[in-house]
């Protein structure tokens, strides 16, 4: 009976034992799956911070390319601009039929820009041109 008795215990020990060890179990995965959460939720915090910097970082290169865009363009602008409206007083004065000195004394232009405008541009040019069709 005795050793009944202490075989009966060990059992109660060893089923004390596994139950508390499963409970333990248990427990441990409960905090993991917690701690999985907590870990999952930080990197989604942590991916939408980093999104929302990387918006705001595009969004300012886009805003200096335009800054810068709209800079370069003014510059070049009046540049153009110049360089447009001596060529147009060069075809006018090739159409009134101003000679090719006096064109570049006016405009400025050089030799090859001028005798150019004078041959497309100047009366006699037109005048002197062969017609399309020949007779």
């Amino acid at each position: 009976m005795t050793q009944d008795l202490l075989t009966q215990d060990i059992l109660l020990n060893v089923a004390f034992a596994v139950t508390l060890t499963f409970m333990n179990v248990f427990v441990l995965l409960g905090l993991y799956g917690r701690l999985n959460k907590s870990i999952a939720k930080t990197h989604i915090q942590s991916q939408q911070a980093v999104s929302s910097l990387l918006t705001t970082l595009r969004n300012e290169i886009k805003t200096i390319s335009m800054r810068q865009s709209t800079k370069e363009s003014e510059k070049v602008a009046p540049a153009i601009s110049a360089a447009q409206k001596r060529f147009e007083e060069a075809i006018a004065l090739a159409e009134l039929g101003v000679s090719s000195e006096n064109i570049a004394r006016e405009t400025g232009l050089s030799t090859i820009d001028i005798s150019a405008i004078v041959r497309f541009h100047s009366k006699q040019s037109l005048n002197t041109a062969p017609s399309p069709h020949p007779s």
